[in-house]
């Protein structure tokens, strides 16, 4: 259908004037993959980012001066969330560490508090009572599907080892949960646990305990809550004031992107994506399931570990979430039920094209919307309401971070812009996909940019974070 050029890079490419505003590039040179926010820092307009060098970091929105940078106790990867909670307060930073914590942070960089992964929080204890398959403890109040990720594609759940007392030393394999306090394990302990014994549970893979993003805030009734996702397999409904747990869901594998929340008919739902291949809508208010589907069925790979968007697609009068797959298929979903409505068709010669981004949805003057999206194989898409590949422009290079559409020249106008592992920024006509202008930066960009007015000129930059240590700012007009 659309066979990939052979001679991409010789294509003569217009030409676009991109001035740097200011650059920050962190004290270790480390790599930023974390898409930056924009916030208000004791009244000072603020950029928060998360370094790869274990800090979270505040700088200046106008002249990139280092306001503050807290220390977590791990690598930090994804996007921060910030809000000022209750009237009258300073803002609050919320970050999120692969050493397994989330963190509330203040506006002068003081912790708050703390809430840990499934494993640290929940993984240790003493034995209430026990059979030659089962462990429990009545302290504890474990959901259906914790501790067992990522069973779903290598049949491996948490080791669960009697660290004291009657039967130390033993070791045996999570099976299943029965709520709320009881874990079915096999192979069947040799020396049954008694109320001596005390046990801690260990992850099959080291990175289970890790958070990738802070999550998604969201204003309810008047109070802040905190909607995070883990690769401990669990989404967790905190109150962001305290960090006190509100709810919990397992889903059976990695939960990577920040979760998705839109209100219909006066309903609060929660969407999420998960690398067991399922879509997840949960109700806000109590954390109950109301569906799940696994909208890949062709691919042997149906994992899924990209962003959601919502909107109504294709005009018929009802939200629909897009989602996008690791075979390089885009769907698009209906919010209340999750039926599947459109399908992207397979492309030919673009085979290990797995999208890691968030689908931009571009409307159309006919009412419905146009689906642009980038791949691991260099290409971007655009597809319509019913999944048909209206075109698609190779630009050589990964694209992770997601695909913004935005009047990045300030006459009015919106373009797509497209960020690439190789550090170049390409300007697309969103009609066609034809090249507006590109340029260069330092480094290759994970995080998704910012367009927006960052340092109060009253006028659209270009904000964006590198992965050889820059946060930058820019100015960019044809």
């Amino acid at each position: 259908m659309y066979p990939p050029p052979t001679n991409w890079q010789k294509f003569p490419v217009p030409s676009i004037t991109a001035s740097v505003i200011w650059s920050y590039q962190v004290p270790s040179g480390q790599q930023v993959y974390s898409t930056p926010i924009l916030t208000t820092l004791n009244d000072v307009p603020a950029v928060i980012f998360q370094g790869w060098d274990w800090y979270l970091y505040a700088i200046s929105a106008a002249n990139e001066s280092l306001i503050w940078r807290y220390p977590f106790g791990g690598s930090n990867y994804g996007r921060a969330q910030a809000a000022v909670l209750t009237s009258g307060a300073q803002t609050t930073i919320f970050g999120a560490s692969h050493e397994g914590y989330v963190y509330s942070l203040s506006s002068t960089g003081t912790k708050n508090w703390d809430f840990a992964n499934a494993f640290t929080r929940e993984g240790s204890g003493t034995v209430t009572s026990a059979t030659t398959t089962s462990l429990s403890d009545t302290t504890k109040t474990w959901v259906v599907g914790e501790f067992l990720s990522p069973r779903a594609y290598d049949s491996t759940g948490a080791t669960v080892t009697i660290t004291g007392g009657t039967g130390s030393g033993e070791s045996s394999v999570i099976q299943s949960i029965t709520p709320p306090s009881t874990l079915v394990v096999s192979p069947a302990w040799t020396t049954k646990p008694n109320t001596t014994s005390t046990y801690s549970i260990t992850p099959a893979v080291d990175s289970d305990i890790y958070y990738q993003h802070a999550g998604t805030l969201s204003l309810e009734s008047g109070t802040y809550y905190l909607y995070v996702t883990g690769f401990d397999g669990l989404i967790t409904k905190l109150n962001a004031s305290t960090g006190a747990l509100i709810w919990k869901y397992s889903a059976h594998e990695n939960n990577e992107p920040y979760p998705l929340l839109e209100t219909i008919n006066g309903t609060l739902y929660v969407y999420f994506a998960s690398v067991d291949g399922y879509v997840y809508c949960l109700n806000a208010s109590t954390g109950a399931l109301l569906w799940s589907t696994m909208p890949e069925t062709i691919s042997s790979s149906p994992m899924l570990d990209a962003f959601l968007s919502a909107g109504d697609v294709n005009d018929d009068g009802s939200l629909d979430i897009v989602v996008a797959s690791r075979s390089t298929r885009v769907f698009v979903l209906n919010a209340l039920t999750g039926a599947t409505e459109a399908t992207s068709s397979s492309i030919d010669g673009d085979t290990y094209a797995g999208i890691d981004n968030e689908p931009v949805l571009i409307p159309q003057t006919n009412g419905i919307d146009n689906i642009v999206y980038g791949t691991h194989s260099g290409f971007v898409y655009c597809i319509n309401d019913t999944g048909e590949t209206i075109w698609r422009k190779n630009l050589g290079v990964t694209i992770n971070a997601s695909i913004q559409y935005a009047d990045i020249f300030n006459i009015g106008t919106s373009y797509l812009v497209v960020s690439d592992m190789g550090g170049a920024i390409t300007i697309l006509n969103p009609d066609n996909g034809a090249t507006i202008g590109t340029f260069n930066v330092k480094g290759g960009i994970e995080g998704t940019p910012m367009i927006a007015d960052v340092d109060g000129s009253g006028k659209n930059e270009l904000l964006l974070t590198t992965l050889d240590g820059y946060v930058e700012l820019f100015n960019v007009s044809l």
